[in-house]
């Protein structure tokens, strides 16, 4: 029963790691749920690059006659505390890099950002924790705030798209999917956010499912990101059940849906995304210290409001080590 405590540490070490679909702004990165009691600090560095590349207008592909692409590359820096296996708090650091190419005021225009994104803190708390022989199950809360730490000027380019984004009321292969609030590196606002998440195992087999939430305020520059909402799942199997390692393989299905950006009382009819991915993941687990994982996805589902670079893939990867 010990081992199979140790086991469930291998399943999923970021259920809600910043994925997202078009803002790429999620900070939410949470620990496994380990059912046994521990206490101590973690430290976690996970990375996600995605790549934008299919232009769609009103969930629609369109043409890219300018090779429109968006790179994003956020890695997460983060470090926690377990008072116990049920409460713990963490705090996340986002190192954000994004390059781009898009048609842009008449020209073709190439270029980069990159800094720390929006700083979160989290505390999360799993009141159900139920072990028998072969049989566990898992639920677990967590609540906290982003804070605006990275720098969303770039949201300023909103006043020369009238707020309504370069694709509104122009012809679909002139307008750009690449806008400023793509590139902003953070949302300029204190941020709300909440979820669940739960997980069962059977002998060998898990299941992982999960909602969050963020709540966003007025930001800076008079641009109010939206509000979203978020889900994971997840069937896997234990490929390897040893003492001091074990290996574990899942298809991942998450996504998520925002609705429209509001620029200085006017929403911003290109920010409005819905986003499902689905792939495969492996994740490893050993000396009951440490934890890595690496996982790609493609998207079976993209819709999205006037003219937007909608993802084309993503690739995640994560190392976790417990002192």
């Amino acid at each position: 029963m010990k081992n199979r405590s140790f086991l469930l540490t291998t399943i999923s070490t970021a259920l809600f790691a910043s994925r997202l679909a078009a803002c790429d702004l999620c900070p939410c990165d949470l620990p496994s749920m380990d059912l046994k009691s521990a206490a101590g600090w973690h430290a976690r560095v996970s990375e996600q690059f995605t790549h934008f590349g299919t232009l769609q207008m009103d969930s629609h592909s369109i043409p890219n006659p300018a090779g429109e692409y968006l790179d994003s590359s956020i890695t997460q820096l983060i470090i926690g505390y377990d008072f116990s296996r049920a409460l713990g708090v963490q705090l996340g650091v986002p190192l954000v890099h994004r390059s781009f190419q898009r048609w842009h005021n008449g020209m073709l225009d190439r270029g980069s950002v990159s800094g720390v994104g929006d700083v979160s803190f989290l505390a999360h708390w799993a009141p159900i924790h139920i072990v028998r022989s072969d049989f566990l199950v898992g639920v677990r809360f967590f609540a906290g705030l982003s804070l605006p730490t990275g720098d969303s000027s770039r949201v300023l380019e909103e006043a020369a798209e009238g707020g309504g984004g370069e694709g509104e009321g122009a012809a679909p292969e002139m307008a750009s999917g690449i806008h400023g609030h793509d590139l902003a590196l953070g949302t300029g606002s204190v941020s709300g956010l909440f979820g669940v998440d739960a997980r069962i195992q059977w002998k060998r087999l898990f299941v992982t499912a999960g909602l969050s939430g963020t709540a966003r305020t007025k930001g800076a520059h008079g641009y109010t990101f939206a509000d979203e909402m978020s889900f994971h799942g997840s069937l896997g199997v234990f490929l390897v059940d040893g003492d001091d390692f074990n290996l574990a393989l899942a298809a991942e299905c998450d996504g998520s849906s925002k609705g429209q950006d509001v620029f200085q009382g006017v929403r911003a009819t290109d920010t409005s995304a819905t986003v499902v991915y689905l792939g495969p993941q492996i994740s490893a687990n050993w000396a009951k210290r440490y934890h890595a994982e690496v996982g790609v996805q493609f998207p079976v589902l993209r819709e999205n409001s006037g003219v937007q670079a909608m993802p084309d893939y993503r690739v995640s990867a994560t190392f976790g080590v417990r002192f």
